[in-house]
């Protein structure tokens, strides 16, 4: 049975790799997670245990194979290890995880119009 991704206790060292269970630890003692936002951090976790297993494959079987022509090509989990990556910085910009990194911007700036 899975556990409630609503309850934040019910999902604290469920992950397989220790970057998600690092992460998800982090994240609840650091922000004010709001009851919605659960589920976001659940899946940037599942996101992360993914990738974790995709680096290793690709550690394992290099970057780079040969198709039947003998041909070079990349490997097709170098895709997946891409979208992973972009599918988890997605979600830490939708929920404000990393917001004060990302704004060079004074506080109180405000665009010049020419």
């Amino acid at each position: 049975m899975n556990p409630n991704p609503s309850d934040p206790n019910a999902l604290e060292g469920h992950y397989e790799s220790a970057e998600a269970n690092a992460f998800y630890a982090e994240v609840y003692e650091n922000f004010e997670v709001q009851t919605g936002d659960s589920l976001q951090i659940d899946n940037i976790c599942k996101s992360l245990d993914r990738l974790v297993q995709v680096r290793r494959r690709l550690e394992d079987e290099g970057i780079t194979q040969f198709d039947s022509l003998g041909n070079v090509k990349p490997h097709p989990l170098m895709v997946t290890e891409r979208q992973l990556v972009e599918t988890i910085a997605k979600l830490n910009r939708f929920l404000g995880l990393n917001a004060t990194e990302r704004n060079p911007r004074p506080a109180k700036w405000k665009p010049t119009l020419a």
